[in-house]
């Protein structure tokens, strides 16, 4: 993993602080294709393998606090679910090709690689951080099996050791990478993509990364830092550009999926990170709460909402167990407990009753009543409860799974 350290300490926190939207304190959602990794692969007992994973968080967290690693990304088995794993996997066992793992963290990926048979001296792992790939053998416990190369490299580092690997890679893994960088510098690290390459007809790089319907550029809070998001069709132009800078030829195939959803408290600095035109904002006037109403997709005021809101426990949800179990493993952790989660009203208003509408980005002001057919008094201002409390949003995360081949 490598990328703008400025932009990251401005959306996680400047101090490696655990009170963060990107810290989960516990793991409730291991999938159990990474359970059996470390179960089958490392060996660790059954009954130890989260408690060692949150472990081993905490201290990858302390050495710099990407949201991956606070929210327990970094155990995702993402690459497997590529259509082409089956095809990766026989190039490397068969044809003994190389593979690399482009800011590869602790190494989840190569060890599924490994326990699904690839050799592990044809694989290669780089990271800015040495001290991520150091603390992978202590998570896989593989330190005196595992033949995999590691190597510490800054892309933008002509000198780095990356380049004792150029014109060599087969298959090359870019998994939530690019979208750390500026569209300049994008451009710059599929350069030197292109230059790890073997040069041949056939060499891939496959990955994916947070992407957006509202492609462009993506500020820190604090205006100094610049990122790029991207869609499938800027996507694709990119590497259009990259073409004609290098005279190699790509086939591209991308595609927008829709990613995990935060519940982040407006004016955090997470906002900026996992902000998406697909996102349902509660608002509040005066400190008063407004109730809500779902009609045709859209949120409307009503009073008369309020009473049955205000009696809502979490055991009324009407959510399928599924999404309640998902939502909470997303949301609870943030909110430290439980009790408080389940004591903010505007999101029990919205989610718990009545699920997420379709329609995006609505927010209620005084002045649309007219407009959406409301009467005036049942969208008079709550009195009875006097709330303080900031505005909560739903977002929703866009990601780009890709992969693309030599021409």
């Amino acid at each position: 993993m490598a990328g703008n350290d400025s932009f990251t300490l401005s959306v996680a926190g400047r101090a490696r602080s655990k009170v963060s939207p990107f810290y989960n304190p516990t793991l409730d959602n291991l999938s159990k294709e990474a359970r059996d990794l470390f179960e089958n692969y490392s060996g660790i007992d059954p009954d130890r393998v989260v408690s060692h994973v949150e472990e081993i968080r905490d201290r990858a967290w302390a050495i710099f606090p990407y949201p991956c690693i606070g929210l327990f990304r970094f155990v995702n088995l993402s690459l497997r679910t590529s259509p082409l794993y089956p095809s990766i996997l026989s190039r490397l066992k068969d044809d003994k090709q190389t593979f690399l793992d482009l800011g590869c963290c602790l190494g989840t990926e190569i060890r599924q690689l490994v326990a699904d048979g690839a050799p592990s001296e044809n694989i290669y792992g780089t990271d800015l951080r040495p001290e991520f790939w150091e603390l992978g053998y202590e998570l896989f416990r593989d330190k005196g099996s595992l033949k995999a190369s590691f190597l510490t490299g800054d892309v933008f580092d002509p000198f780095s050791e990356l380049g004792k690997l150029d014109k060599k890679v087969d298959i090359l893994h870019a998994g939530l990478f690019f979208h750390l960088f500026s569209y300049d510098q994008q451009i710059e690290v599929a350069k030197k993509i292109v230059k790890l390459m073997r040069p041949v007809k056939g060499s891939l790089l496959l990955g994916w990364q947070v992407g957006s319907l509202d492609v462009g550029v993506l500020q820190s809070s604090d205006g100094a830092t610049i990122l790029y998001r991207h869609d499938e069709e800027s996507w694709a132009g990119l590497w259009r550009e990259v073409g004609e800078q290098t005279g190699v030829k790509f086939v591209v195939e991308s595609q927008l999926v829709e990613g995990a959803r935060y519940f982040i408290r407006d004016g955090q600095p997470a906002e900026p990170w996992v902000e998406d035109p697909k996102r349902l904002m509660f608002s509040w006037e005066n400190g008063a709460q407004r109730d809500l109403r779902l009609d045709n997709s859209q949120w409307r005021k009503d009073r008369k909402l309020h009473p049955s809101v205000m009696g809502t426990k979490w055991s009324d949800v009407i959510l399928s167990p599924s999404l309640k179990d998902s939502i909470m493993s997303d949301i609870t952790t943030f909110f430290d407990y439980e009790e408080m989660y389940t004591s903010l009203i505007p999101w029990k208003r919205g989610i718990i009753l009545h699920g997420t509408p379709r329609r995006s980005s609505v927010e209620t002001t005084e002045g649309d009543d007219k407009d959406k057919g409301v009467d005036k008094d049942e969208t008079e201002t709550l009195d009875e409860e006097k709330e303080v409390a900031k505005p909560i949003s739903e977002y929703t995360n866009q990601h780009i799974k890709f992969h693309i081949l030599r021409y």
